[in-house]
C-alpha cells in the first residue's frame, strides 16, 4: 500500500464525470472524517490524455474537494475497453450501499454512455447491483428512469416509493403533472397503495376516455388541505378512488358491514369481517376474549348471529 501512496495528482488534473455511479456523491460522514485523519484509501485513476479520469473514489473526491484539498493519492489502473472499465468501476465500488435512484443512473448510463445491449444488462450489470438477472427488473428501472425530473424528486425525497412508482410511466406527463400538485403533494402512499392508484386511474382513463383531471373533476374526487396526519389523509383517498373503480364491490362491502354491525350487537371484541374483495365463500368470525364473562357474551351473540344469518350470507351472493 505504500507504494501506491506515493502516487500523487493535482485535483485539477481529475475528472469524474464519466465513471460516477452516483447521482449524488456528496458524503457529509465522508467529508468530516476525510478533513480528520486525511484520505485513507487513493483515488482509482485511468489516464485520459494530460489528465486522469476517477474509476473508483467519486464520493472520496467529492469530500476532498468539499475540504478545499488540492491533490490526492492515487493508483493507476491499466487501460481497458470502455465496457470492461465501466465493469471495473462497478467491482470497484461493490462494497457501497446503492440506493434504488443510483441502480437507475448506473443502467441508464450503461446502456446510454457505454453502449450495453439489454441482454449485456440483465446477464452482467444487474447482478453487480445486487438486483436478479431479470428482463422484467430491467423493464422496471428503465421506466422510472424515463420518469420526468418533478417525479424522480418525489421518489429522491422519500414521497413516493421507488416500488410501485414504474406505473407511473403509464400517463402522460400533463396528467403526471396534475397527480404531483393535486395529489402527491399530499399523500404518502405505501408501495401498495401507490401501485393500486396507477392501476385504477389508468383504467378509468381508459374507460372514459378523459385525462386524470376531467375524471377527479366529473367524480368530485379530491383531496383535504394538507394535514399532519398524511397517513389518514392518504388512506381516505385510497378508499375513495378505490370506490370510484369498483363501485359495485364498495356497494356490497358496505351493504355486509351494516347487517355485520347490527349482528355484533355491540359485543366487545368480537367481529363479522368479510374476506379481501369478496374473493372466498363465507365469512370470518374474529373474536377476542379476555376471561370467562367476554366468552359467554360472545357465545350468547353468536346464536342470535346463527339465528338471523340468512341477512349475512344475503350479502355475499
Amino acid at each position: 500500500m505504500e507504494s501506491l501512496t506515493r502516487n500523487c495528482v493535482s485535483l485539477k488534473l481529475l475528472r469524474s464525470d464519466r465513471f460516477c455511479l452516483r447521482e449524488n456523491s456528496v458524503d457529509n460522514g465522508l467529508v468530516q472524517s476525510i478533513w480528520q485523519h486525511g484520505l485513507l484509501q487513493p483515488l482509482g485513476v485511468i489516464r485520459d490524455g494530460k489528465q486522469f479520469q476517477v474509476i473508483s473514489g467519486h464520493k472520496r473526491l467529492a469530500a476532498l474537494k468539499k475540504n478545499k484539498i488540492k491533490s490526492a493519492a492515487f493508483f493507476l489502473i491499466e487501460s481497458q475497453n470502455q465496457k470492461q472499465l465501466f465493469l471495473t468501476a462497478l467491482l470497484l465500488n461493490a462494497a457501497s450501499s446503492y440506493c434504488d435512484m443510483d441502480r437507475c443512473f448506473i443502467l441508464r448510463k450503461a446502456e446510454g454512455d457505454f453502449g450495453f445491449s439489454a441482454a449485456e444488462l440483465i446477464q452482467i450489470v444487474l447482478p453487480q447491483l445486487g438486483l436478479p438477472s431479470s428482463a422484467k427488473v430491467l423493464a422496471q428501472y428503465a421506466q422510472i428512469g424515463k420518469l420526468s425530473e418533478p417525479v424522480l424528486k418525489l421518489i429522491r425525497s422519500q414521497k413516493i416509493p421507488f416500488q410501485g412508482s414504474a406505473g407511473l410511466s403509464r400517463f402522460k406527463q400533463s396528467d403526471l403533472d396534475f397527480l404531483i400538485r393535486k395529489v402527491f403533494s399530499r399523500i404518502k402512499p405505501t408501495s401498495s397503495q401507490l401501485t393500486h392508484i396507477c392501476e385504477w386511474l389508468f383504467d378509468l382513463m381508459r374507460v372514459e376516455s378523459k385525462s386524470v383531471e376531467t375524471i377527479f373533476r366529473k367524480n368530485k374526487l379530491s383531496l383535504a388541505a394538507p394535514s399532519k396526519d398524511i397517513r389518514a389523509t392518504t388512506d381516505q383517498f385510497y378508499k375513495s378512488l378505490r370506490v370510484l373503480r369498483f363501485p359495485a364491490l364498495a356497494s356490497k362491502e358496505r351493504a355486509f358491514s351494516q347487517v355485520a354491525k347490527a349482528l355484533q350487537g355491540g359485543v366487545r371484541g368480537l367481529e363479522l369481517r368479510a374476506p379481501d374483495h369478496f374473493e372466498q365463500e363465507g365469512f370470518y368470525v374474529h373474536a377476542h376474549i379476555r376471561n370467562a364473562k367476554e366468552l359467554t357474551e360472545v357465545a350468547k351473540r353468536m346464536q342470535e348471529v346463527q339465528n338471523q344469518a340468512a341477512a349475512l350470507f344475503d350479502t355475499l351472493l
